[in-house]
């Protein structure tokens, strides 16, 4: 395959390429299905990550990438790490992350608007995957989240602004946010 298909096929949200010629067993291609696990999404994220956030925050936002991929909740998110929930709530505030609630609640919205952009996708579909019991919970989610306007339509709503609001929500709390400071953002 030339290089302009391989860009087009990972443009496309190729995450990897398994070659089963030889492959003794489904045991041979778990490390790669690990790799490519809630990739799209994650790519995404790392590419606009700024530069000051510590590796281990980067390591818990790909996890949350990850569970809400699975569609997991905090328990399943704590899990990953074989920690309580608790724990992994203080470990967030630490690191000036959102706590495992509202992290999660990003990025489901996050995925949402990825998996949006896809063709032929229907918006009814995207929030029955992405978790959402319809299309008016997850027009709820982003408003509540990004803080656009109700009249828009779901579909006119794009990743990058909404992770643009979603990075001033960790300058804010990097930069010690009266919310967080007084345990409103808990």
């Amino acid at each position: 395959m030339d290089a302009g298909r391989v860009r087009a096929v990972v443009a496309a949200g190729v995450a990897e390429v398994v070659n089963l010629d030889g492959v003794r067993g489904l045991e041979a291609i778990v490390p790669t299905l690990r790799r490519a696990h809630a990739q799209p999404l994650k790519r995404r994220m790392e590419a606009r990550l700024p530069v000051w956030m510590p590796a281990e925050a980067r390591t818990l936002l790909r996890a949350a990438a990850e569970t809400v991929v699975d569609r997991g909740g905090r328990d399943v998110f704590a899990g990953i790490f074989g920690v309580y929930a608790r724990t992994l709530s203080a470990r967030c505030v630490d690191l000036d992350l959102p706590v495992p609630r509202q992290l999660l609640g990003w990025m489901r919205v996050l995925l949402a608007l990825t998996v949006l952009e896809e063709a032929g996708r229907t918006v009814m579909n995207v929030a029955l995957s992405c978790g959402y019991n319809d299309n008016s919970a997850l027009k709820r989610a982003i408003e509540n989240l990004v803080g656009t306007p109700a009249s828009g339509s779901i579909r006119d709503q794009r990743f990058e602004p909404a992770f643009d609001a979603f990075l001033e929500e960790l300058r804010a709390l990097r930069h010690g946010s009266p919310a967080r400071r007084t345990g409103a953002a808990a």
